[in-house]
């Protein structure tokens, strides 16, 4: 802890001596954020509307995607046609 004043009094001597001068022009593609920043803050009402209705639309999507793969895993193995339902056919077509 003895070391420790002057190796802290070093250790800043060499981060002041070091500092970089920054240029004072703006950033690559500062301009075309701002820009584009611009652009996005007129929005009109349908341009606010149609991004709600995608947004919506995206939304209802993943909740039916979810709520179908939580339907399919819960469905019972089952034939799509069970056989009662082919003898019933068959009698009510035979009545006729």
């Amino acid at each position: 802890m003895k070391t420790f004043e002057s190796r802290w009094r070093e250790l800043t001597r060499h981060a002041r001596a070091g500092r970089i001068e920054r240029p004072d022009d703006a950033p690559f593609g500062f301009a075309r954020r701002v820009t584009a920043r611009a652009a996005s803050a007129n929005a009109t009402a349908e341009d606010l509307w149609m991004r709600f209705c995608v947004r919506s639309l995206i939304g209802v999507s993943g909740v039916l995607v979810v709520l179908g793969a939580m339907e399919y895993s819960s469905a019972p193995p089952a034939s799509l046609m069970n056989p009662g339902v082919e003898n019933t056919v068959a009698q009510l077509l035979g009545v006729l």
